[in-house]
């Protein structure tokens, strides 16, 4: 209950932030100038091409003798962060030429609007992800941990061009939240793996320091106490490198795991995901800002990418019982090729005669837009659709009796899993939980939806179920503070089956007419499970037999 108001609250926030500082930057010039003091001259280290400073014609190597008619040394953002960003004037004197003074203009609205729209949506992408994901999975932990760290890393990507324009606060709380991201990117790889071993505490626990560390540093900035903004960019970095190795690791030991393990498919699927996002930003972006030279491609390419992060991941949770890493491939391959077309036509049909150069940043633009409206419009497509399951089933069109006959069309040809989920999903449950046994020791638990990875859920069920095969052999309804709502036992020679059915989305309880037909279709599974075990059962057999007609024919023939 906590954690959904907790993550309303985020939401609400995230959306509040995005408007205020996006509103804010459109009337606040980018100079994009990093200065600093060499033996009590403010020289210009680095004059980004797409700021305000080098389209006035300042270069690195000039110096700044004033700004705002004062001296350098008396500007916060040129002590605090070696830049000169809100500035309205600069004092120049460049190699070889007279001193003079520029005057840092306001760019259009609309230029700014189109310049900063890629890194939006960016932050906009992450963030919808994680909703989406958290949408479709609420009860799981891995869903609420992809939430979090999409909302934190979103909000980043968000700050960020109001954070280069040095805005109130925007610089501190981008810091902030960088620095913390790489904690839930390595919570969230622990937990997506159920493996919080000593190793990864420890790193939790020193990403967490060097994160606090960061934070005193920007809190003792706004008390005057200034530290180098070299070195806080380091720390900021170095906990982003180590995070993200960590969680490289973590996933290369399930890779080792067998090829019939699900977790390696899952593994495979995170660590291409991350790899294809992250390793351009790292090795083009990261990696010379802490070398101290210069950037080979424009940060916004390389931030792109990390795009594909998010997707991997909420496609690796959505599907978490059955991940498939080709078919995610082919998505992310149809997705891409399909934002790369759309926003060719768009330039070529639409704005051909509105744009006289086409660029990087003007292709980057479109592709964002593009992205923004596929996205959003899943989004919006998912939120309908279950808004109108909802209506449907709190005025009873969603009963029972509706959705019988689909089911029997659908238990004969797929697997235990699927037909969980499909009963699931047809009468709008939160989850189900499946026990099965027989007399040679066989034992085997089926979970899907809340009761996925929920250990402690299915050990209260697995609990009741033991007591009750051997005294209770009807259905039995529990109230809200049970995990589940019905139970329906099956029981057919030495096979025995116990099923717990979850609660409905929609807070309605099934009703007693409902509840007959439900041990119906309970009844009709119990004998597909029933007939799944016969078949493994034959099958072990069948390779028996098969291995000794080898050997005997091996024999007989030696």
């Amino acid at each position: 209950m906590f954690n959904k108001i907790f993550r309303q609250l985020a939401n609400v926030a995230f959306v509040i932030i995005t408007l205020v500082y996006f509103t804010i930057l459109v009337n606040h010039p980018y100079v994009g100038l990093s200065i600093e003091n060499r033996a009590g001259s403010w020289n210009v280290t680095y004059s980004d091409p797409h700021g305000e400073g080098y389209r006035m014609g300042i270069h690195t190597g000039d110096i700044v003798l004033k700004i705002n008619n004062a001296d350098p040394g008396m500007y916060p953002s040129a002590i605090q962060w070696g830049d000169a960003e809100g500035a309205s004037t600069l004092t120049i004197k460049s190699s070889g030429a007279p001193v003079k003074i520029v005057e840092i203009k306001e760019p259009p609205i609309s230029y700014t609007l189109l310049s900063e729209l890629p890194m939006a949506a960016l932050g906009f992408i992450f963030w919808l992800v994680g909703l989406v994901t958290v949408f479709k999975r609420p009860f799981l932990v891995q869903a609420c941990a992809i939430f979090w760290l999409n909302w934190l890393v979103g909000l980043v990507i968000i700050l960020a061009p109001a954070s280069s324009r040095g805005l109130i606060l925007a610089r501190e709380l981008e810091a902030i939240g960088f620095s913390f991201a790489p904690v839930l990117l390595v919570n969230f790889i622990s937990t997506f793996t159920n493996s919080f071993l000593r190793l990864n505490r420890f790193i939790i626990r020193f990403l967490c320091l060097i994160a606090v560390i960061v934070t005193a540093f920007l809190i003792l900035n706004q008390f005057g106490v200034v530290y180098s903004a070299v070195v806080i960019r380091k720390l900021l970095l170095t906990n982003a490198l180590i995070g993200t190795l960590t969680g490289l690791l973590n996933l290369v030991k399930l890779i080792k795991l067998p090829a019939d393990k699900p977790e390696k498919s899952q593994a495979t699927i995170v660590l291409a995901g991350l790899a294809m996002g992250l390793l351009p930003f790292i090795l083009l972006t990261a990696v010379p800002l802490l070398l101290n030279s210069n950037l080979f491609v424009n940060p916004k390419v390389t931030t792109l990418f990390i795009a594909i992060v998010p997707i991997s991941l909420s496609y690796v949770v959505v599907n978490n019982s059955l991940p498939n890493g080709r078919k995610f491939i082919e998505f992310l391959s149809v997705s891409l090729i399909s934002g790369i077309l759309t926003s060719g036509l768009l330039f070529r049909l639409l704005l051909t005669g509105m744009i006289k150069e086409f660029t990087i940043e003007t292709y980057l633009l479109l592709l964002s837009l593009t992205i923004i409206a596929i996205v959003t419009f899943n989004f919006i497509r998912a939120i309908l659709q279950n808004a109108i399951d909802m209506i449907f089933d709190r005025y009873g069109n969603y009963r029972v009796e509706n959705k019988i006959v689909e089911l029997h069309g659908n238990t004969s040809s797929v697997s235990k899993i699927l037909i969980l989920e499909e009963l699931m999903s047809q009468l709008g449950l939160e989850g189900a939980f499946v026990i099965a046994e027989d007399q040679n020791g066989w034992y085997s638990k089926n979970a899907v939806g809340r009761y996925l990875g929920n250990t402690s859920e299915q050990a209260i069920m697995e609990d009741y179920y033991q007591a009750a095969k051997s005294i209770n052999h009807s259905i039995e309804t529990f109230s809200g503070d049970f995990p589940a709502e019905i139970y329906v036992p099956f029981i057919s020679g030495d096979f025995r089956c116990g099923m717990f059915l979850g609660h409905r989305r929609s807070y309605i309880r099934f009703q007693a007419n409902e509840v007959i037909l439900l041990r119906s279709v309970c009844y009709q599974m119990g004998q597909h499970f029933k007939a799944a075990r016969l078949l493994e059962q034959m099958s072990k057999e069948i390779k028996a037999i098969e291995k000794k007609s080898r050997e005997s024919q091996r024999r007989s023939q030696g």
